[in-house]
């Protein structure tokens, strides 16, 4: 060893490190990176991924984290700045709230329009699609179209309305649509078809509950050449009609099928709908029957109440209220509520246990059923969007910024519908909740080491195995993460 006497050297101030010193070291990282491989697989094999680079060019990175931020936790947006810290993100490093604000900005409906001119081509329009509208609350008094209208989760909040088009047999959402408030199911549908047609997607089935029935919606159908399947109103005449020519034949054994778990009689005709060619199917079901007594009598009772309390019946309660009671004021025996006892009868003997189905497209009455029963794919979409999303409240205070952020949450929904799919459709799998999945992947961890190639992951778990296996994802899936930003944030301008 060489002892160097160092009493000799001139004393500069400047430090002098030794030999272990390296100048600019970078050190080891430790993330999660479980959810970011399954996020990241299902968004490429939906093109997903590929149609937001196209459009959004690098912004496309920042999108997609926090869609998965959004899947992974399910939480505001403003803890997207922790969150990005400790995981694997397709940006790579911490995602600031500044940052995230910009986004919402910037994603307006013209620019989401080129997403989803893309985005369309990519789905199956051999599909059938499922319309549904849902309600979203907010506390904002600053976003125009933000109003008071009936809340589907009977909040007494104002509100906008959501409608989403999902596929029932690729479980993808195709495209959605923001309404005011206060426009309802019925007078919502003339502008959202406008909206799908000017993406110029085409021949498409499309199938709808009651909310949307009324005599100027089923025109506006066939007027656009639309294939639909819509669920009618019993009050309407087409439907009471159709009930009534059915009613004395249909329980008979030769009408009797079982779909989708449940037994029903059932009769088809083909029927004229303003010179239009419609398939008319008439369903009955004893269970359902029972089901919409009960239901019926029920309302019967709360709206008694109420007219009995002297109080302002809802108005979307007004025209049930109108046909069951009659209210009557006398000086001497004061309000006095009168129900309809014929009216009250009529309906658990004729309209009870029965649903009408007319399409355009579908003449098989088991498979126009099964068609109208895959409509549930976009309610529970909704349910995702709105519970595991963070939009039961927008949360938001500029239209700008709701625009942005109802984006960003269709993103993640199309990957978790995805999810569902192959999920639901697994043996080994099909028994466990999508959300306990993810949970799962987030115990897998990988460190990303200087100089080394590609990094460390921890063993993978048996249930994180069957996911990888389920999803078509390899066992050498960590030579393709990406490595980390070394910086604490991304700069904005990155994006530019």
């Amino acid at each position: 060893m060489i002892i160097e006497d160092v009493s000799s050297f001139p004393e500069t101030g400047e430090i002098v490190p030794n030999r272990k010193y390296v100048k600019d070291a970078s050190f080891a990282r430790t993330l999660v990176c479980g959810p970011h491989i399954l996020f990241d697989h299902i968004a490429s094999s939906l093109g997903l991924k590929q149609a937001l680079h196209r459009v959004f060019l690098a912004k496309a990175e920042t999108i997609l984290t926090c869609a998965y931020y959004m899947l992974s936790e399910g939480a505001a947006l403003s803890r997207c700045e922790q969150w990005s810290a400790g995981a694997l993100t397709p940006l790579g490093g911490r995602l600031g709230d500044q940052r995230i604000s910009e986004l919402l900005e910037y994603l307006t409906r013209d620019r989401q329009m080129g997403f989803f001119d893309l985005w369309v081509k990519t789905s199956a329009e051999n599909d059938t699609y499922a319309l549904d509208v849902t309600s979203i609350s907010s506390y904002s008094n600053e976003i125009g179209i933000v109003r008071a209208g009936y809340n589907r989760d009977h909040e007494n909040l104002e509100q906008i309305n959501l409608a989403l088009l999902i596929g029932s047999k690729t479980f993808r959402p195709l495209f959605y649509f923001i309404l005011p408030g206060n426009i309802n199911d019925r007078s919502s549908l003339k502008r959202f078809v406008g909206a799908v047609n000017s993406l110029g997607f085409k021949g498409f089935r499309i199938v709808m509950d009651k909310g949307f029935c009324t005599k100027g919606n089923i025109d506006i159908l066939y007027m656009e050449g639309m294939k639909f399947t819509i669920s009618l109103l019993n009050s309407l005449k087409f439907a009471s009609e159709a009930v009534s020519e059915a009613k004395d034949s249909i329980v008979q054994f030769k009408n009797y099928r079982q779909v989708m778990g449940s037994k029903v009689f059932l009769t088809s005709s083909l029927k004229d709908w303003n010179g239009h060619r419609c398939y008319t199917h008439v369903y009955f079901d004893e269970t359902k029957k029972q089901n919409d007594i009960e239901r019926f009598m029920e309302r019967l009772l709360k709206c008694r109440g109420v007219l009995e309390k002297g109080e302002a019946v809802p108005e979307k309660d007004r025209p049930f209220s109108e046909t069951y009671f009659t209210v009557k004021e006398t000086p001497k025996r004061g309000r006095k509520v009168i129900s309809n006892e014929k009216a009250i009868s009529e309906y658990r003997e004729k309209d009870a246990g029965f649903l009408v189905l007319i399409s355009n497209c579908e003449k098989d009455p088991v498979k126009c059923l099964e068609v109208y029963r895959s409509k549930e794919t976009a309610e529970s979409g909704f349910d995702d969007l709105k519970n595991d999303e963070d939009l039961r409240r927008l949360g938001v205070h500029t239209e700008g910024r709701m625009d942005g952020k109802v984006f960003i949450a269709f993103i993640a929904l199309a990957i978790k519908m995805e999810m569902n799919r192959v999920v639901y459709s697994d043996d080994e799998l099909k028994h466990r909740s999508v959300q306990e999945i993810i949970d799962e992947l987030k115990l897998l961890r990988c460190t990303f080491i200087p100089g080394r190639r590609r990094p460390f992951t921890t063993e993978p778990t048996k249930l994180q195995k069957t996911v990888m296996r389920a999803f078509g994802i390899g066992s050498d899936f960590a030579a393709d993460l990406p490595e980390p930003a070394d910086e604490p944030e991304i700069d904005s301008s990155a994006d530019e």
